[in-house]
């Protein structure tokens, strides 16, 4: 039977053609034809009843559906996204494609509509929340290209946000080398007015971050132990010495005496 308009659904029920679909979209067609709905655009077996609701209600609204059509064998969560867009005013070919996601779109619909530059993640092999991250970092008035790496996971995000939003360049830390520890422990020294240029290195754990960042909080001489060679147990040791050593200076002082300490390096044990 070859689909026309005008279809009734005496006509339906007397046809061998009815009987590719099951029955939900027999249902449906048979209830769109009773309300006098052309379905020759959207009866397709291959189409489920939900995709078929979703093609007879773009064929009633007020915007330019035909692309929907022209794709309509992609994910219907897809559909629904570029739906969205097209009646944002956005329709644009590229997006008519499985790499991207229903969040995908909905974030380059966000910056479009907000007027931002979607170009600097508007790419299908960016996580959906890094997409949102560049956004919202447009959208703040912050550049965002340095930190366009789709490589980064969303707890560097996170921490990466922190900075960013305290105030802080943390555009050299965009790379996956640093963890998510360690970018907090760079966050964390920079609020403080620190130089993290001491620990910066991703070449040093989050824990050997810590006690350096530690010492220079309580301006101990860092230098002694800042070392990404040096095991985070000796590090440990070190800043527990310097800071009794500290305190004992103090505390002499207070009494009227002079304390003195020397650290001499030595070889190792022969």
């Amino acid at each position: 039977m070859k689909l026309t308009t005008g279809l009734k659904t005496n006509h339906l029920a007397h046809t061998d053609w009815i009987d590719q679909f099951n029955k939900q979209q027999q249902n449906y067609l048979r209830k769109c034809v009773e309300q006098g709905i052309d379905i020759s655009p959207f009866a397709k077996p291959e189409y489920s009843q939900q995709k078929m609701k979703f093609l007879c209600e773009a064929m009633h609204e007020h915007y330019d559906s035909s692309n929907l059509f022209r794709f309509a064998h992609l994910d219907l969560g897809l559909l629904k996204a570029l739906r969205r867009m097209c009646m944002a005013g956005v329709d644009n070919l590229k997006y008519y494609s499985s790499e991207y996601t229903y969040d995908k779109l909905e974030e380059i619909k966000l910056g479009l509509i907000r007027k931002v530059d979607v170009s600097v993640y508007d790419d299908p092999t960016f996580p959906t929340v890094c997409m949102r991250f560049l956004r919202e970092l447009l959208e703040n008035g912050y550049d965002a290209k340095p930190y366009a790496n789709p490589r980064l996971s969303s707890a560097q995000l996170k921490e990466l946000s922190h900075g960013v939003y305290n105030g802080f360049d943390m555009s050299k830390y965009a790379i996956e080398e640093y963890k998510p520890a360690q970018l907090r422990e760079i966050s964390k020294g920079l609020k403080d007015g620190l130089d993290v240029s001491r620990y910066d290195d991703h070449r040093f754990t989050s824990d050997q971050m810590k006690y350096i960042r530690k010492g220079l909080e309580d301006r101990l001489d860092v230098s002694l132990y800042a070392n990404y060679n040096i095991d985070v147990e000796h590090m440990r040791h070190m800043y527990n010495l310097l800071s009794a050593i500290k305190l004992a200076k103090r505390s002499t002082k207070a009494c009227g005496y002079e304390f003195e300490y020397q650290f001499k390096k030595v070889d190792g044990d022969k």
